[in-house]
């Protein structure tokens, strides 16, 4: 990308950075790893104790991104593959093939938040 293309991208960035510190008070860290996270098309791991804003920064960020694909789950112990990834497709059994039909689930997300 030339530099003139990702001048609007970094910009727009900060913008929703500052936008989303006015009310998530003490997230500036996270907020910037999540920008860091998708410029860089990186993984983002939120470690911290329950009801200190972790989902709702992901959320945030994703009603500002257009056309984002998003995809929650809140993980217990007895979840499944099947929960994420989608169902195998017993249409490609059929025909020898192990594929999963993947229609609103993790593969198919630009983001994902598991919890």
């Amino acid at each position: 990308m030339k530099k003139e293309q990702i001048n609007p991208i970094l910009k727009k960035f900060k913008n929703i950075e500052h936008e989303l510190s006015k009310y998530l008070f003490e997230r500036d860290d996270a907020i910037r790893g999540i920008s860091l996270g998708l410029l860089s098309s990186s993984n983002v791991l939120l470690l911290g104790p329950p009801g200190t804003a972790k989902s709702m920064i992901i959320r945030e960020w994703t009603k500002r991104i257009t056309s984002a694909r998003y995809f929650e789950w809140l993980l217990t112990r007895f979840s499944t593959p099947e929960e994420l990834l989608g169902p195998i497709s017993f249409e490609g059994l059929k025909n020898d093939r192990h594929e999963r039909v993947i229609d609103n689930k993790l593969p198919q997300a630009n983001l994902a938040f598991l919890d």
